[in-house]
């Protein structure tokens, strides 16, 4: 299965910190728990987040082994696949 994703160095922070998860709740807390630490990001705002969820990599389709496009075109979805629903 495909992972998320996320670099300090794509939000343009001097920082080699990076990291992965099969869950992007899971990326988002490592990486808000590592700003905390490294960046002295402690309360972070909803804009602040929203910024750092578009910095995400998202898996692909392939890695995903899913077709995530059926459901917005009226296609039967894969029950298999991680983010159906």
């Amino acid at each position: 299965m495909g992972s998320y994703c996320f670099s300090c160095s794509d939000m343009g922070w001097d920082c080699d910190f990076a990291c992965e998860s099969s869950s992007e709740e899971d990326l988002i807390s490592q990486v808000l728990d590592h700003g905390a630490a490294a960046h002295n990001l402690k309360n972070v705002t909803p804009e602040a987040e929203e910024k750092i969820r578009r910095a995400i990599k998202k898996p692909t389709e392939k890695e995903l082994g899913c077709d995530i496009t059926a459901k917005e075109e009226g296609r039967e979805e894969d029950p298999g696949c991680a983010i159906s629903g």
